[in-house]
C-alpha cells in the first residue's frame, strides 16, 4: 500500500491514509489510546493467501488464532504492535475445497468413482429407494421358505449386511424428512469422516454440524439413493442430492434456485452404525448452479 493525501480539510488532524487499488486504510491519532479488545477491522483476502498470510506472521513472531465458528468462512485474528485486533478471513466462495481448479479434480474423480458404481454387479429395482437384499429365513411359525437353502453359519452375516443397508436408508430418510438428530443415528459417535466438509467437527457430533447446515442451506434437499452394493461390513451408495438454495451456503446469499447433483457414499459399518465414511458430492456443479462459479 501507498500512502494517499488526505483531503486538505482533515490534513490538520493527524493520521495518515494510505490506498491499494480502489482500497483504502485510514488510521487516526487518538490520546490516552487504548486497544480495543472488541472492535476490530476484518479484512477479506483470497483463500489460496489465508494460509500464507497466517503462516508468514506466525514466522514474523505474531499470535494467529484461528476461528470456526462461523460457517462458511475461514479466518484467523491477530494483533498489531500496539494491541490492536485484526481478522483475516476468506469466505467459501472462495475457499470452497480450495480452489476451482481443486473443485474441477474432486468433480472428475467424482465420475470417475461413479463410472465405477455403474459398472459393478449390484442389483438395480425402479421404484425402490433401496435396492434391498434378499435374507433367507424362517416364516411366522419358524419354517424355512420352500426352496430356500438350510441355515448357514454366513446367515448372520446376511443379517448384519440387511441391518446395515437399514441404517443407510434411515440416514437419506431422515435427511428427506428434515430431522438431522434422527438422521445422524445412523453414525456411531466415534466415526470417522475420512472426507469432511472444510470445518467439519469430529464424530457423530460433526456430522450433525454438517447436516444442520445442509439442510438449512437446502431446506427441501432431498437424497434419492440411485444404486447400492453392501458386503459384510460396507454399503456403498450412489445418490442425486435435489434441494432450493433458500438459506446461506458457504457464504452464499440464498439465491431461490434449485440444484440437483450426484455424488457417492462408501460407509464401514459395526453394529449397525457407521464407523468409517468416505464420500463425494459434485459441490462444483452445486456452485454453478447456484451461481456462485461461472459455468464454463
Amino acid at each position: 500500500m501507498v500512502e494517499v493525501p488526505k483531503p486538505e480539510p482533515l490534513s490538520g488532524r493527524g493520521g495518515v491514509w494510505f490506498g491499494l487499488g480502489a482500497q483504502q486504510l485510514h488510521v487516526g491519532v487518538e490520546a490516552a489510546f487504548a486497544p480495543a479488545r472488541k472492535a476490530h477491522p476484518a479484512l477479506r483476502v483470497s483463500a489460496e493467501d489465508l494460509e500464507g498470510l497466517a503462516e508468514r506472521l506466525s514466522a514474523g513472531g505474531a499470535e494467529v488464532a484461528w476461528d470456526h465458528d462461523l460457517p462458511g468462512v475461514r479466518r484467523f485474528y491477530t494483533e498489531d504492535p500496539w494491541g490492536n485486533r485484526l481478522e483475516l478471513l476468506a469466505t467459501m466462495v472462495a475457499a470452497h475445497r480450495r480452489s476451482a481448479s481443486e473443485l474441477e479434480r474432486s468433480g472428475r474423480h467424482l465420475t470417475e468413482v461413479l463410472a465405477l458404481a455403474e459398472a459393478l454387479p449390484f442389483r438395480r429395482e425402479e421404484g425402490l429407494r433401496y435396492p434391498r437384499l434378499p435374507v433367507v429365513g424362517p416364516d411366522d411359525a419358524g419354517r424355512a421358505p420352500r426352496g430356500s437353502p438350510p441355515r448357514v453359519p454366513g446367515h448372520q452375516k446376511d443379517m448384519s449386511k440387511e441391518q446395515n443397508i437399514a441404517a443407510q436408508e434411515h440416514l437419506a430418510e431422515s435427511i428427506n424428512a428434515g430431522n438431522v438428530e434422527a438422521a445422524v443415528e445412523s453414525f456411531a459417535p466415534d466415526c470417522v469422516d475420512r472426507d469432511p466438509a472444510p470445518g467439519q467437527g469430529e464424530g457423530r457430533e460433526g456430522f450433525k454440524q454438517f447436516f444442520t447446515e445442509l439442510t438449512t442451506a437446502f431446506p427441501d434437499a432431498k437424497i434419492a439413493p440411485a444404486h447400492l452394493v453392501a458386503d459384510d461390513e460396507h454399503v456403498c451408495v450412489a445418490y442425486t442430492l435435489t434441494g432450493t438454495h433458500e438459506g446461506p451456503f458457504h457464504g452464499i446469499e440464498p439465491t431461490g434456485k434449485a440444484i440437483e447433483v450426484r455424488g457417492v457414499q462408501i460407509g464401514r459399518f459395526e453394529d449397525g452404525m457407521i464407523v468409517e465414511r468416505w464420500g463425494s458430492t459434485d459441490e462444483l456443479g452445486i456452485m454453478h448452479q447456484i451461481g456462485a462459479v461461472p459455468t464454463p
